[in-house]
């Protein structure tokens, strides 16, 4: 059996969440963590979270055609989360639409994981 220093299982639990909430940002990422100090510092950390969701983006045709045919076939969702951004439906194509979709499904993630989150950022910061 491994043994792990205290900051190496509060990392693997990191990376176990992210896999649980099949996030696509990497959570141990050291940037995110500079200047955190105190628990009451978890919400700036929430918000570079979302940042960083904001970030993600599909690039090529064939990526986004396929996690549209993996998550969203019919289009529907990610069409209409198109539209009540304002999108022209002319001008939407499968790269802005597969980044709409993910966006809105990390970010809906991050927002059930919130509270196992926010304890895991207290662990972290203990081990820090």
């Amino acid at each position: 059996m491994e043994t792990y220093t205290p900051k190496e299982a509060i990392e693997r639990k990191i990376s176990d969440f992210e896999f649980k909430y099949r996030l696509d940002i990497d959570l141990t990422d050291p940037s995110l963590w500079e200047g955190m100090q105190d628990e009451d510092q978890f919400y700036e950390f929430f918000d570079l979270l979302i940042d960083r969701v904001h970030e993600l983006e599909f690039i090529y045709y064939g990526n986004s055609i396929k996690y549209l045919m993996e998550n969203d076939a019919s289009l529907n969702e990610s069409i209409q989360m198109a539209i009540d951004c304002g999108f022209e439906i002319e001008k939407l194509n499968s790269e802005l639409l597969a980044t709409l979709h993910h966006q809105a499904t990390q970010l809906n993630a991050l927002d059930q994981a919130f509270e196992e989150l926010k304890r895991l950022f207290n662990d972290y910061l203990k081990v820090k």
